[in-house]
């Protein structure tokens, strides 16, 4: 009976608290906040995590260099050339990009080496430049080995990825650029490539993704988030305990 009275008596004093006495404050620190708290920390993994849609995307025709720019991110204006030193064939492919991109609005720039890319697509803290993307020669046939470039971006850009779009960071800022390049090469070979169709997919399904989001969302709960778990019933314990 000792039990039932003490249960009774507990009983009594958080209904006279919550109706009669601070009902207000008291229904929100014991449940509205709690749940509050707690909704925050169980979706907290799908706030973090940059929306995206995986899988297998359907092929489309891939946008022209000239489109590719005009689609670019407002401040992203400058388009930068690396000649390092190569011979005409390549200042030839240069002229004829920096003509493509003066017509877009955008400011073409020809450096001679790496070294000057550092500065002139200075990048911040999260990655980003003024920079639309830049294109680096290594070597060319004239210097007696084959045509070697390597075309660089920003480094936050990617972060994210649209299998039913075509308009991902990658289908922008990288993939028109190498065809007007290769374009160019075939041209002064005597050949030319048509415009391919790209087909945009991913290495993890949605499900395997969903799963994955879970699987960091568990670790982190383990080695982070128990304590705020704790802080969340410490509250609900005061509260039915006593004052």
């Amino acid at each position: 009976m000792g039990f039932f009275a003490q249960t009774w008596t507990l009983t009594k004093k958080n209904l006279l608290i919550v109706l009669g006495r601070h009902w207000f404050t008291t229904t929100v620190r014991a449940f509205l906040a709690p749940i509050i708290f707690f909704f925050i920390i169980s979706y907290c993994k799908n706030f973090f995590v940059p929306p995206s849609d995986f899988g297998v995307g359907s092929p489309t025709t891939l946008w022209t260099f000239e489109e590719a720019l005009h689609a670019g991110t407002t401040g992203r204006s400058t388009v930068a050339f690396v000649a390092n030193g190569q011979a005409s064939e390549v200042t030839n492919i240069i002229d004829q990009l920096s003509n493509t991109v003066r017509a877009s609005g955008k400011t073409p720039v020809t450096l001679s080496s790496q070294v000057e890319l550092l500065q002139t697509c200075k990048s911040s803290v999260r990655g980003v430049s003024g920079c639309f993307a830049a294109l680096e020669f290594h070597n060319s046939p004239s210097n007696g080995g084959v045509w070697n470039y390597t075309i660089r971006a920003d480094g936050s850009l990617g972060e994210r990825i649209f299998v039913n779009s075509n308009d991902n960071d990658a289908q922008i800022y990288a993939l028109p650029l190498q065809h007007a390049v290769d374009a160019l090469i075939a041209s002064s070979e005597g050949s030319s490539i048509p415009i391919p169709q790209q087909y945009p997919y991913t290495d993890a399904t949605p499900e395997e993704r969903e799963r994955n989001i879970t699987r960091l969302y568990m670790g982190t709960l383990i080695s982070i988030l128990g304590l705020a778990y704790f802080i969340g019933f410490v509250g609900i314990c005061y509260q039915l305990t006593g004052q």
